[in-house]
């Protein structure tokens, strides 16, 4: 009973409460059905208790509003819900004692730790809980802060790509056609053409989806014209429009994670740096470091100075060589900076995968997200993207088989096909070569259009009177 002054008053009911806290439900999310049905599916199915599912993914894929979704759509299967910021310890253990606060667990002045409070009330539970975990930063941070028992389920997204196999689960891209629902959907318009063609520009990243819609709600622009300004002006175009529900943006979302590198692994960073000049594709970062581990870069630069001079490619005046090849000299100290044996750049994909700056690598091969690609090289100046462009051109020449007819070197030129259209010039004995794989293979109408590139380049180069040997 308590007592005022007085006056005695009777005791106050307890209310029943049902502790939630979290963010407003997304928009419609397009494109995610599927994914809401597998998180159910894995956390509904576990084995142990409490189930732990790790939403992992690229910066700007959705993985804090796939988690929202699934929260508010499955908000009646559980006595508690609560979203934890993760990112920060510090932050997180506030939220901890706020938690236990609300549960009546702990007192103003309670020396106790909230997070221990919070597990033990959590494993005294009876009904279902849900505890989400915000942009956990990786799972050995985390450690410490997940619940050891109680009937509940534990949430966390993460850019971190090192979470056990048995919890993690990769958030990809949207696929083609939902994206570009999104797309229109948020811009208010109705041109699906041209809608897909915005779609493969930003790559179906949701992020970047929102961000473009917005700036084109906001500005009235159609979306045609927005793709035009993303040709000519794709970097500033990118720092433009705020998407509901993110706090940043494209140029900033991976930020961080480009800082962390180049405080920690300089060479993954180099790493990072020579994959955004090749294709968005899957790109054989094996077989293009390869020839490091063997040769020097001064001995890959002198071996395409030879490349360059056998193709006819190159002035035969010592001063004009010289001229010509200053810019790729440079290349020389970029090479130096990468991996070099197999130890080091698995070292290195690694760190890049764990701030999921890259996709799963595979025998070898590993995707980059042609944003990443973008962003990565945006933040260099001019020349020093030249740099990276002519280092990446000098390990795919490095690794083209040198009879482009024979049936063995086949499956290399096509592995390497979109990379060597992405990386070499026209006048580089490479895309010669590719030309002449193309023809001897049988595809004579590619064959065709690249062997007439390349003499149009050699002819505005060398001029109409030369003819390279």
């Amino acid at each position: 009973m308590d007592v005022v002054g007085d006056v005695r008053l009777p005791p106050r009911p307890q209310v029943p409460t049902r502790p939630v806290q979290l963010p407003p439900r997304p928009p419609r999310l397009l494109g995610r059905d599927e994914m809401v049905a597998e998180l159910r599916a894995r956390l509904a199915g576990g084995r142990s208790q409490p189930c732990v599912v790790a939403v992992h993914g690229l910066g700007g894929v959705g993985k804090t509003s796939l988690a929202l979704e699934y929260a508010h759509r499955h908000l009646h299967d559980y006595q508690l819900v609560w979203q934890l910021p993760a990112a920060d310890p510090a932050v997180l253990s506030a939220a901890f004692a706020r938690l236990a606060a609300l549960l009546g667990l702990r007192d103003t002045v309670d020396a106790a730790d909230p997070v221990d409070q919070v597990h033990a009330a959590l494993a005294a539970r009876t009904e279902p809980w849900l505890l989400i975990f915000d942009n956990a930063p990786e799972a050995d941070a985390l450690r410490p802060f997940l619940p050891p028992a109680g009937p509940g389920h534990v949430l966390i997204t993460s850019r971190s790509g090192s979470w056990p196999r048995e919890q993690g689960l990769e958030l990809p891209v949207l696929e083609p056609e939902p994206a570009v629902a999104l797309v229109l959907a948020r811009s208010g318009q109705d041109d699906a053409a041209a809608a897909s063609a915005v779609v493969a520009e930003l790559g179906a990243l949701p992020l970047a989806l929102e961000q473009a819609a917005a700036f084109m709600s906001e500005t009235g622009l159609a979306l045609g014209e927005y793709l035009d300004l993303l040709h000519d002006q794709r970097a500033g175009l990118l720092a433009q429009g705020q998407a509901w529900g993110y706090e940043e943006r494209i140029t900033t979302t991976w930020q961080l994670a480009f800082r962390n590198l180049a405080g920690t692994s300089r060479q993954a960073i180099a790493l990072l740096r020579v994959l955004a000049c090749y294709s968005h594709e899957a790109i054989p970062y094996h077989l293009l470091l390869s020839p490091l581990e063997g040769r020097t870069a001064r001995e890959l630069f002198a071996e395409d100075v030879q490349r360059q001079r056998a193709y006819g490619r190159l002035p035969g005046s010592r001063v004009r060589l010289v001229r010509e090849f200053r810019p790729w000299m440079s290349a020389v100290a970029v090479l130096q900076e990468l991996p070099r044996d197999p130890l080091a750049i698995n070292t290195a994909v690694g760190a890049l995968r764990g701030h999921s700056l890259i996709g799963q690598p595979v025998e070898g091969t590993v995707p980059v997200h042609r944003l990443v690609q973008a962003v990565t090289l945006d933040q260099l100046a001019p020349h020093e993207q030249q740099r990276w462009r002519d280092a990446a051109a000098v390990l795919l020449e490095s690794v083209l088989p040198d009879d482009p007819t024979r049936v063995a070197a086949w499956p290399r030129y096509a592995l390497l096909l979109p990379h060597i259209l992405a990386a070499l010039t026209p006048i580089s004995p490479g895309m010669d070569k590719t030309a002449q794989y193309l023809g001897a293979s049988g595809d004579y109408r590619t064959a065709r259009s690249l062997f007439r590139e390349i003499c149009e380049a050699l002819t505005a180069k060398l001029g109409p009177s030369t003819r390279p040997r």
